[in-house]
């Protein structure tokens, strides 16, 4: 399966205690779920400040540059999960993006994410099966789906010419092997998809 074939590197996970003031900028997707305390982040693509209490999280789009530092004398819990662009927009209904931050989007519920993001964290840093680990990402797919996505305002010609390139790789491949038994799965691994993403033009 596409994700368990690149797990190592399209996925990260940390816990950490922010001390100080740190400037990130990544390729990645990066959760940021405050565990314990709070901390203050600041976004340079809107030049807001955010401040996270407990249960908090905000996702910060790849190629962002954000800096986090602590609050004075108030100890702190972060969990950190990164996943890289290609691994999470093959997860999402096509001409969407994820959305998340729930210091401003307060009428979200954000419960459901909490969970998988620290489920994920138990499962990366325990020794549990790695097919554990990869339903969990699919489960934040799903969560992310349903619960923190938009649409993307106006879905390109170029975009929609290749889905329409998508579709006919599809039907393509079903006509010329229409007398195999074709599962999901081999579809997906001759088209170098995720079977989730590749249901979604199937549907």
């Amino acid at each position: 399966m596409y994700i368990n074939q690149h797990l190592a590197t399209n996925i990260g996970v940390k816990v950490f205690e922010m001390i100080q003031k740190n400037r990130v900028i990544t390729p990645y997707y990066q959760f940021l779920l405050v565990q314990k305390g709070h901390i203050h982040i600041y976004l340079a693509s809107t030049a807001t400040e955010y401040i996270l209490q407990e249960n908090d999280v905000i996702l910060v789009e790849p190629d962002t540059t954000f800096e986090g530092w602590p609050t004075p004398s108030v100890s702190n819990v972060i969990l950190g999960f990164r996943i890289d662009k290609t691994t999470l927009h093959a997860l999402l209904p096509p001409g969407t993006k994820p959305v998340c931050n729930s210091v401003i989007y307060t009428q979200t519920d954000y419960s459901k994410l909490n969970t998988v993001l620290t489920r994920l964290c138990s499962a990366y840093y325990s020794s549990e099966n790695t097919n554990i680990l990869c339903a969990l990402v699919y489960e934040l797919g799903d969560v992310l789906a349903k619960h923190h996505c938009i649409t993307t305002k106006n879905t390109s010609s170029k975009s929609k010419d290749h889905i329409q390139k998508r579709i006919e790789d599809i039907h393509k491949y079903i006509h010329n092997h229409y007398y195999q038994q074709i599962h999901l799965s081999t579809l997906a691994d001759e088209l170098y998809l995720a079977p989730q993403y590749l249901s979604k033009f199937i549907k």
